[in-house]
């Protein structure tokens, strides 16, 4: 699972429910910290520099969630007085 993978999945409407995405966002994130952790051996600037990156790519996609939904869905009606 990657970001990409989201974000089509978002425009796509594979997701039935944003517990869905979330799911796979949390996924990644756990990824991204194991391959820190593992693979460059815990350098405290390194973690930094990913998670950075990462929480800044999520509020991009978030962005784009909210841009899409919000194109989609029904606009609410006011009720008749």
């Amino acid at each position: 699972m990657d970001l990409g993978t989201v974000q089509l999945k978002v425009y796509s409407g594979a997701y039935a429910s944003l517990d869905d995405m979330s799911e796979d966002v949390r996924l990644i994130q756990s990824n991204c910290i194991e391959y820190v952790v593992l693979t460059l051996a815990c350098k405290p600037w390194v973690v930094c520099g990913v998670l950075d990156t990462f929480l800044r790519s999520m509020i991009s996609i978030c962005a784009e969630v909210v841009s899409v939904l919000t194109r989609y869905s029904p606009r609410p009606t006011r009720a008749a007085n």
